[in-house]
């Protein structure tokens, strides 16, 4: 009895051995097909080794979670394959089968900025720029830009010569940001495309002294009549460095002052900032030049002293000397304020003109004081203090001001303030003195009745 139920019980175990061998040989091809393909997903891509993970991203469809898988595995290897995702997915590819922004195109950014290779920095860019980007791009774009930036200058070199005007500019704006010598021969070359010329001005001047002798060696190559003059004085003057003066000056000396490469040196030695260019300017300015004048607002608190000195000196230098001034504002108050105060005759009405342009509680209180004794010479000086202030009682002053003075530019001041009985004063007094006075289309963009 007890042989027949060992063997009975051998039976069953043999039995059962057998189907689970079965059973194993038939699941062989399941696993191998599970180890190789990851079949429906069953196999989570954080198990596949990285060489199965390098071979799905050229599968179809293309699985997001080994794009997502390689990414954080920072496996470089995949830079290229990722890139084309991203082109096709953004659209940038000719061959894109995969229209507009989805979540494959946010996984396969998100893996490049992880693998962190500047090689993805102009896709990125290019896609953040791609018609219906969304924000998650263009925020993946900056997170590259930012963790890449002491690697990134060969890729935005490249980046140049980009079919997207938004990815030249992009490109111009980081290289003059990391102020980067290696920019400075790419940058000149950006100087001749249109879409990004002056951003590229902008950008050698960040650069600073490292720009200035391949800029200058650039100028002195020119023609000096052609107008590729202007960008390159440009750029030498945004780098600020004192050598740009020196090469501007002759630009703005051997020409005409009525003369376009004149006019344009003007305004790049406005840019410059250098008190060097004051006194050409200044006489640049008083022969005709019809740039001079901004280009020393532009310059500023340097121009300040030798602009006071010609106040009082000629009609037409101390008016143009008198609107500079007036134009610089603020930084200019308390030189003027004792310019006026310890001056007289002429110097004292053009220090009159150039602070009644000058919307300041300072400036208000000493016009106010010195206006109050009724001198109709300073009202006529400081006219435009008083439209500013737009009190109903100056309304007589003015006019009486008008009348006794010869004074074209107040005739046509009042003519366009916006006031009605001072408009109609003014238009007698042309008529009266043959004058043709304009009034400005839509009211002109002078001072204004009332318009403190």
């Amino acid at each position: 009895m007890m042989k027949d139920l060992r063997t009975k019980t051998s039976d069953k175990r043999g039995c059962i051995g057998c189907v689970v061998v079965l059973l194993l040989i038939a699941c062989v091809p399941v696993l191998i097909t599970i180890r190789q393909f990851g079949v429906m997903g069953l196999v989570p891509a954080k198990w596949k080794g990285s060489d199965r993970l390098l071979g799905e991203l050229k599968s179809r469809p293309l699985d997001s979670s080994a794009v997502r898988e390689i990414g954080r595995r920072r496996d470089a290897r995949a830079i290229d394959r990722l890139i084309e995702i991203l082109n096709e997915a953004s659209g940038w590819s000719a061959k894109s089968s995969i229209p507009g922004p989805n979540k494959l195109e946010g996984d396969a950014a998100i893996a490049l900025v992880e693998i962190g290779d500047p090689r993805a920095i102009i896709p990125l860019l290019r896609a953040a720029d791609a018609k219906g980007a969304d924000a998650r791009i263009k925020s993946y774009a900056e997170r590259a830009l930012t963790k890449m930036r002491d690697r990134e200058v060969p890729a935005l070199i490249e980046g140049l010569n980009d079919p997207s005007r938004a990815v030249r500019q992009r490109a111009v704006h980081e290289l003059g940001d990391l102020r980067d010598v290696r920019a400075v021969e790419p940058l000149l070359q950006a100087l001749s495309d249109g879409a990004v010329q002056e951003d590229a001005v902008q950008a050698l001047g960040k650069i600073g002294s490292p720009a200035v002798e391949p800029l200058l060696t650039k100028l002195k190559r020119s023609n000096r009549e052609h107008l590729d003059d202007f960008v390159i004085m440009n750029a030498l003057a945004a780098t600020k460095d004192h050598r740009a003066t020196l090469a501007i000056l002759p630009f703005l000396q051997t020409h005409g002052p009525g003369s376009s490469t004149s006019v344009l040196a003007a305004r790049a030695l406005g840019r410059t900032g250098d008190q060097k260019a004051v006194a050409p300017l200044i006489s640049a300015m008083e022969n005709g030049n019809g740039d001079a004048q901004a280009a020393l607002v532009e310059i500023g608190q340097p121009a300040i002293p030798a602009l006071l000195e010609r106040l009082g000196k000629s009609s037409v230098v101390s008016y143009k000397s008198a609107d500079a001034l007036g134009m610089i504002g603020k930084p200019a108050v308390r030189a003027l304020i004792q310019k006026f105060e310890h001056s007289l005759g002429l110097a004292r009405l053009d220090a009159a003109r150039a602070l009644s342009e000058i919307d300041d509680a300072e400036v208000s209180a000493v016009l106010s004081t010195a206006l109050s004794g009724g001198d109709l010479s300073l009202v006529a000086a400081a006219h435009r203090f008083l439209v500013r202030r737009g009190d109903p009682q100056s309304k007589v002053l003015l006019i009486r001001a008008l009348i006794a003075q010869t004074d074209s530019d107040m005739a046509e001041s009042l003519l366009n303030c916006g006031d009605p009985a001072l408009e109609d004063a003014a238009r007698m007094w042309a008529k009266r003195h043959g004058y043709q006075v304009s009034t400005m289309l839509g009211g002109g963009g002078g001072t204004k009745w009332g318009n403190r």
